[in-house]
């Protein structure tokens, strides 16, 4: 929020122009108080009547890949020779606005212009934030050899080589040299109307163009190059028993979204640090204000390496009884120069490389048919750890610690040491299927899916807990004060859960059949994924609350855990006809 300029009444000049960050009205005792009565004092309610609470985002995004390829094969008694060239060619574009407007009761966003007080641009025109399009063009060539010296061996190896380069521009919102919140964007007093002295003539509002607010198209070039082989071997032990090893190697060229989406590292520096009087540093991107709110509100274009990633797979697989097929396989998967998404307060998520990841795990399976009977069970552990030491931020992190950084909404960071486990990937993962042939031509069956529990994003260092006080500085009427939070009441996960799905298919000719699909038949409520944050619909003792139930003190908020909520029950019907 920020200083708002006060239209003169009764006089002949306004008030002043904008002197501050923090968004001020008249107080209830004479003088100013910002909106947030949590930027004002601890106990103060804040301001309800007239302020936004909530943000539409409109975005447009197009989004076409062109490609064609050209490949010969040659096979022999004992080779099997491939080569190939490919030509991938994908565009996007981005285009985005955002308005301000508040909640209903039951938390439905809805315009209202009229309810929000008029300095507020965004509440009467949809705000351009960034518009962003972008190509890249990918040349391959590609070879296989498979050499069979005997029936039971088969060796292969295999390369690509990989040419890629890409062009991104893009507009994006900024104030001189600044980029604005919606809140920021003000609709200035009309200063040449005449307000004699001693009249009371409110002037109206000047509300500029959004598109004004976009600066010129900047533009610019990235290439990458990469080979990438591969070698696998098999060994056929005997009719019901075949053993495997392969290794191979990837590389993936950052997407024109995760480039224009890039954390600018640059350190910036940003005066002394108040509490040690040394010289203080930003990262670029925070230092401009620059904001990505994904998939389509950019940030700027810093380069980005390609991710490689190197795989180790050894397994076998057999046959038992001539109906009974399993299998059991165990890899581990080094990437380097791995893409995270780094979120920081204020919906602001950068892309960025944190060095090295690994994903190791064993995948089990069993399958067989027996009369009318038939079943299924796969089994996945999956461990995907941080391999190399970073910082990011963790605001909302009980284990987090402060470090200025010019503003105190970035000033808590989170040590991730290798070994941590990634959110949003399970432990434990096992998918089960029972099958039954009620009439030759009916077959009914039921499938579980069970995840064990993952950590939620902003606790990539596995540590924070519930039943914490925080303590943080944050600035209260222009002052660093520092405060206690509200006791963390949210663990650092979401929890394990099963659902179970219902098919059917019913045979009435060879070529024409009727299948029914019941996901989630007990109506499970379930969360695939989750992110630590601050719930601004909090109970509090001094917060003024609306009819949505927003605290508008926000020294209140509570942390809490953003979910993605699973599927719930839902079916389908479906018919299949083949013609011969």
């Amino acid at each position: 929020f920020h200083l708002i300029i006060k239209p003169p009444t009764n006089g002949d000049s306004c008030y002043g122009d904008v002197g501050g960050e923090l968004l001020e009205v008249a107080g209830p005792e004479g003088g100013v108080q910002t909106v947030d009565g949590g930027a004002y004092s601890p106990t103060n309610p804040g301001v309800v009547d007239g302020t936004p609470t909530a943000v539409l985002t409109d975005n447009t995004i197009d989004q076409i890949t062109d490609g064609a390829s050209l490949q010969f094969n040659w096979n022999t008694e004992k080779h099997k020779f491939m080569i190939g060239v490919s030509v991938d060619r994908p565009t996007a574009e981005y285009s985005s606005t955002q308005q301000l407007g508040l909640l209903t009761a039951d938390r439905e966003f809805y315009y209202a212009p009229d309810e929000l007080r008029d300095q507020y641009v965004a509440a009467d025109v949809p705000i351009s934030n960034n518009n962003f399009d972008g190509e890249q063009l990918t040349k391959s060539l590609y070879l296989s050899e498979t050499w069979s010296p005997v029936e039971t061996w088969h060796f292969n190896a295999s390369a690509r080589y990989n040419d890629t380069h890409g062009k991104n521009r893009m507009r994006t919102r900024t104030y001189g040299n600044y980029v604005p919140s919606l809140a920021e964007l003000e609709a200035f007093p009309d200063y040449f109307a005449v307000c004699p002295k001693g009249m009371n003539c409110p002037t109206g509002y000047y509300i500029p163009e959004s598109l004004d607010l976009l600066n010129e198209e900047e533009s610019e070039n990235f290439s990458y190059y990469s080979l990438n082989p591969s070698f696998g071997v098999a060994w056929q032990a005997n009719p019901e028993l075949n053993i495997y090893a392969n290794f191979s190697q990837g590389v993936r060229v950052p997407s024109v979204i995760e480039l224009g989406c890039a954390l600018d590292k640059t350190p910036v520096s940003i005066g002394n640090d108040p509490s040690t009087g040394k010289e203080a540093f930003i990262y670029k991107s925070l230092k401009e204000n620059r904001s990505c709110s994904l998939p389509s509100t950019l940030s700027g274009d810093p380069y980005l390496p390609q991710i490689k990633a190197q795989t180790y797979e050894i397994g076998v697989r057999g046959v038992i009884d001539n109906n009974i097929e399993w299998n059991l396989s165990a890899y581990q998967t080094n990437i380097d120069d791995d893409l995270y998404l780094v979120a920081y307060p204020g919906n602001r998520n950068f892309f960025d490389s944190i060095g090295s990841t690994s994903r190791q795990g064993i995948e089990a399976g069993l399958s067989g048919q027996k009369g009318k009977w038939g079943f299924s069970v796969n089994y996945a552990l999956t461990e995907a750890t941080f391999e190399d030491k970073f910082s990011i931020s963790g605001n909302d992190n009980s284990s987090s610690y402060e470090q200025y950084a010019g503003n105190f909404n970035y000033s808590r960071l989170i040590d991730v040491e290798p070994g941590s486990r990634m959110p949003g990937v399970s432990l434990h993962n096992l998918n089960t299927t029972i099958n039954y042939l009620v009439t030759p031509k009916w077959t009914v069956g039921l499938t579980a899916i069970a995840h064990s529990s993952s950590y939620v994003r902003g606790n990539e260092n596995n540590k924070h807990q519930a039943g914490k006080v925080v303590y943080e500085t944050v600035d209260i009427a222009g002052s660093p004060t520092l405060v206690a939070r509200k006791s963390t009441n949210n663990p650092g996960k979401v929890p394990g859960y099963m659902t179970f799905n219902l098919q059917s298919q019913y045979q009435f000719t060879k070529n024409f059949s009727v299948n029914l699909l019941v996901n989630n038949i007990l109506d499970t409520e379930y969360y695939s994924a989750g992110t630590l944050g601050r719930n601004p619909f909090s109970e509090g003792t001094y917060g003024a609350r609306g009819p949505d139930g927003y605290n508008h003190n926000s020294l209140e908020w509570e942390s809490t855990n953003f979910v993605a909520p699973g599927a719930p029950r839902a079916a389908w019907v479906s018919m299949r006809l083949l013609f011969d």
